[in-house]
């Protein structure tokens, strides 16, 4: 019987430990999500900037991933806004895109991986690409394994909080649709999904209260 009672009382203390350090973590995302929120705006301001200096440098906005014309099916996710914003280099020996980023991205993939059949901000090597993004200000999560190509995401957790806070936080990489969009029609929505704890948002370059 104390052998039972030494064990229970253990269980409990256990459970109870438990139980507050959830709490703590808790706590602590609910303090970091509007500086999180706040980063993520930031980070949207800055990829709009690009896109509409890409827009005026290029006369057209960088190209979507259209899956089906009919019906019209956007992946939205899947997009080559790093490869538009960042520039690749063409090389006609290979028939590849050099990013200096991802892999190289074989001309003949492209259709596949992003419904295009060239990258558009893509001179013939040696020439430079035009820049439009600062490379450091954004992480490039893999968006498709074969060839490895890369996208766009949130890069820029506030410092002040740590990492086993950031470890809670879902954040998807940064979607973009500028063939239909729903809240800008003629130009482009680009918006991130963030989610931590109870909350969650879609940040995007449009006013939406529902989605705070």
């Amino acid at each position: 019987m104390v052998v039972i009672g030494l064990a229970a009382i253990v269980g409990i203390a256990y459970g109870s430990h438990e139980w507050y350090q959830q709490m703590l973590l808790d706590r602590s995302v609910d303090e970091a999500w509007p500086k999180v929120c706040q980063a993520i705006e930031e980070q949207r301001d800055t990829l709009v900037k690009a896109i509409e200096e890409y827009h005026s440098a290029l006369g057209i906005y960088p190209p979507d991933h259209v899956e089906s014309r009919n019906p019209l099916i956007i992946n939205s996710e899947t997009n080559q806004l790093m490869y538009e914003l960042l520039g690749t280099v063409f090389d006609p020996t290979n028939k590849a895109y050099v990013s200096g980023v991802t892999d190289v991205v074989p001309l003949d993939e492209l259709p596949r991986v992003f419904g295009v059949t060239e990258f558009k901000n893509a001179p013939v090597a040696p020439n430079p690409p035009r820049r439009f993004l600062n490379r450091l200000k954004f992480s490039i999560p893999k968006i498709s394994s074969i060839p490895e190509s890369g996208g766009l995401g949130f890069g820029g957790f506030p410092r002040e909080v740590v990492n086993e806070t950031c470890w809670e936080f879902v954040i998807s990489p940064w979607n973009y649709n500028t063939t239909k969009p729903t809240h800008n029609p003629g130009k482009f929505d680009v918006w991130i999904d963030v989610a931590a704890g109870s909350h969650h948002r879609v940040i995007g370059n449009w006013t939406d209260p529902t989605t705070r």
